[in-house]
């Protein structure tokens, strides 16, 4: 009889161990979960307003040859703004981002194309120029040749669109605020709104400059 008395009371030890582990257990793990959720809450979210793409857009150019010029395309992001020319060139590009010409290099033969590099300076003293006082930092100058291998000397020139994405996916600190970034889209989006207007005056003083250069 003793020995079952002795058994039993042993168990009912056992059980209220077992018991005050588990409410141990339960405690430390809300413990966790409640510092957890308030690291959570006090962790700044990650600025992202998104990104606000403009194409083709004609604007004056103080700067240039030309009154206007035409920008294939505008990115604006919190993290900067980048001014992209595309090129749909084939064949292999080789060049220098100092010299005038490079060569394009294709099954037909060799032929010179003028530095997009140089041109696309162009374009971002235009932007310059529409934009002056709003830019907190340079604006970034992009070239993409989206079907030729390219032998430059600069890596601001990309053989196609995902590797211009990987290159702007490394701009991570912010440089304009939501009222900075606003204000800027807001004047390009007024400025890409005559576009069409003012591209076949861009066509026709391009023309008149390539029959002053041929003359």
């Amino acid at each position: 009889m003793m020995e079952f008395l002795f058994v039993i009371f042993a168990l009912a030890i056992i059980m209220s161990l077992s018991v005050l582990v588990a409410l141990l257990v339960v405690q430390l793990t809300s413990t966790v979960r409640s510092s957890d959720k308030q690291q959570t809450q006090i962790a700044p979210a990650p600025i992202d307003y998104g990104r606000v793409i403009f194409e083709n857009i004609v604007i004056a150019a103080p700067s240039s040859n030309t009154p206007h010029t035409e920008i294939d395309e505008v990115i604006v992001s919190p993290y900067g703004i980048f001014c992209i020319e595309y090129k749909a060139h084939v064949g292999i590009i080789f060049g220098s981002k100092n010299k005038k010409l490079w060569t394009q290099c294709k099954y037909d033969g060799k032929y010179q194309r003028h530095n997009p590099l140089h041109q696309n300076y162009k374009h971002v003293k235009a932007l310059e120029n529409l934009l002056q006082g709003n830019l907190n930092a340079p604006i970034h100058s992009f070239v993409v040749y989206t079907n030729a291998k390219v032998n430059v000397d600069s890596a601001d020139v990309f053989e196609g669109v995902a590797a211009m994405e990987q290159r702007i996916a490394q701009h991570v600190h912010q440089v304009y605020s939501l009222q900075e970034y606003e204000q800027i889209t807001r004047m390009l989006a007024i400025a890409s709104s005559g576009s069409d207007e003012r591209l076949p005056l861009h066509i026709k003083e391009v023309d008149e400059l390539l029959a002053a250069h041929a003359a």
